[in-house]
């Protein structure tokens, strides 16, 4: 019995052994996994990136450019300057730590704000021609990054946020609706998290994310519940 209860033990302080190291290891690139969908803000080319290890900070800077209600033609609005400041500007910032992985949000203000005008040219969404100002924000929640096809200049970003507000806020889901960022950069001096690194130029997609049909199911179901229960009292 003695016997045993070395062995027993004896594993169970390798088991631990085992998990200290791989906790101890350091996060590795990873990708949420998010799929461009529509409608899409798209912020062009002319962005950058940077990161500052002495504070963490991450951040997007950029035009944007369009909003996609499809992914093919000419089915999208221009982003043109609003009339008042800041006129047109696609900002982004949250805090990401020596591992790569997502920190936290920035503290009294939103992680991201995207400012312009909406000019329908192609006359395909009459509804939003002429909104200006604030088209949207949101808080960060998640963030993932890799280096592109093994080139370490290229580097895809992907985030998810929390829509907190803004004109286009509805189109979105509404506030507190999850939605993703796709960034990619193509020419970065990334060399780790350890350090700072910038890139540019970078562009972004930034799109909603719908919930998933088992969740509008159980969210239906709990509906029927509370129904059915008011029924009962009455």
């Amino acid at each position: 019995m003695r016997h045993h209860s070395r062995v027993n033990l004896a594993l169970r302080l390798c088991f631990s052994a085992i998990v200290c190291l791989v906790l101890a290891l350091p996060a590795q690139a990873a990708l949420i996994g998010l799929t461009p969908r529509v409608p899409d803000l798209f912020a062009n080319t002319t962005g950058a990136y940077s990161y500052k290890a002495g504070t963490d900070l991450f951040s997007i800077q950029a035009i944007p450019l369009q909003y996609k209600i499809s992914l093919t033609g000419n089915n999208f609005l221009y982003i043109m300057p609003a009339s008042t400041a800041p006129f047109l500007d696609y900002s982004v910032g949250f805090y990401v730590d020596s591992s790569g992985a997502f920190s936290k949000g920035k503290e009294g203000a939103a992680d991201m704000e995207i400012y312009g005008k909406l000019v329908d040219v192609f006359n395909i969404a009459p509804d939003l021609d002429g909104l200006e100002g604030l088209l949207l924000s949101a808080e960060v929640t998640d963030f993932g990054f890799e280096q592109s096809g093994g080139d370490s200049k290229k580097m895809t970003f992907e985030f998810t946020f929390e829509v907190e507000g803004g004109l286009l806020a509805s189109q979105f889901g509404g506030r507190g609706s999850p939605g993703g960022s796709i960034a990619f950069s193509e020419n970065s001096d990334y060399t780790s998290w350890e350090a700072d690194h910038t890139g540019s130029p970078t562009k972004t997609d930034n799109f909603p994310i719908p919930i998933p049909a088992a969740g509008w199911l159980f969210a239906s179901g709990l509906i029927g519940l509370a129904v059915i229960r008011r029924r009962t009292k009455r």
